[in-house]
């Protein structure tokens, strides 16, 4: 049976905000609806859930990562939702990075036979199944699907996380710059000219690749030449 990776966040900030105002006992029970639908749509009891916990990183690299939502209030039930996720559904909390790099990390392990359910289009850069629960939805993405993904976040940026990409570049005229390429390596010398400044590059490159292995950070390309220079961010090759 196919083991569900669940990206638990999402359904902390789902139920949290859905039950904003009500009582703690609301929020749990619809933690659990939530769960239990899931289950049922996916026709399966094979799952691990998991949450992002206090450390990550990526703040260490780019301390402005997702800076714009540090002043955002949390709903009240957020930590009614996560604390129900933790302690009664035995969720999986992530030290030093992401539930996301967490997921990624299983996902490989398992040669990428496991399916992602998760709203968050980040897991894109993964190759294997994928399950979106909020437009009940499943889907495939190839092993070049998911790599020109990453180069196509490169591009683009991601504002979720306050990771600005290259200026003036979005969806259409990232696409055209990716047109122009077949593989990762045309890919990645496409995305370094866009950029023209590879600190930058290697900077948001560290902060939206997902872990592959526990503890990994992005490293520059073997096949590629080196930075001229790195101001200190360890991004050449080693």
């Amino acid at each position: 049976m196919t083991t569900a990776l669940i990206d638990a966040d999402g359904i902390v900030w789902a139920s949290s905000y859905f039950t904003e105002g009500f009582p703690d006992h609301i929020a749990r029970a619809n933690v659990n609806e939530v769960l239990e639908t899931l289950f049922t749509d996916l026709n399966t009891q094979d799952y691990i859930l998991y949450l992002t916990g206090n450390t990550n990183f990526r703040y260490s690299i780019y301390p402005e990562y997702k800076a714009q939502r540090k002043d955002k209030p949390k709903p009240t039930n957020f930590a009614v939702c996560r604390e129900h996720l933790e302690t009664y559904w035995k969720a999986y909390v992530s030290e030093g990075c992401e539930a996301d790099d967490c997921i990624a990390i299983d996902h490989t392990a398992r040669d990428y036979k496991s399916l992602i359910v998760s709203v968050d289009k980040d897991f894109d850069q993964l190759q294997g199944w994928h399950y979106n629960p909020r437009k009940k939805e499943r889907y495939l993405v190839s092993p070049n699907d998911a790599t020109r993904f990453f180069y196509t976040q490169l591009l683009q940026g991601d504002t979720a996380d306050n990771i600005k990409g290259c200026d003036g570049i979005g969806k259409t005229k990232a696409k055209r710059i990716l047109d122009s390429g077949s593989n990762e390596q045309e890919w990645f010398g496409l995305v370094r000219e866009a950029y023209g400044n590879d600190d930058a590059l290697a900077m948001n490159a560290k902060c939206l690749w997902l872990q592959r292995k526990p503890g990994e950070i992005w490293q520059w390309p073997e096949w590629a030449s080196p930075m001229e220079s790195i101001y200190g961010l360890d991004t050449g090759p080693p």
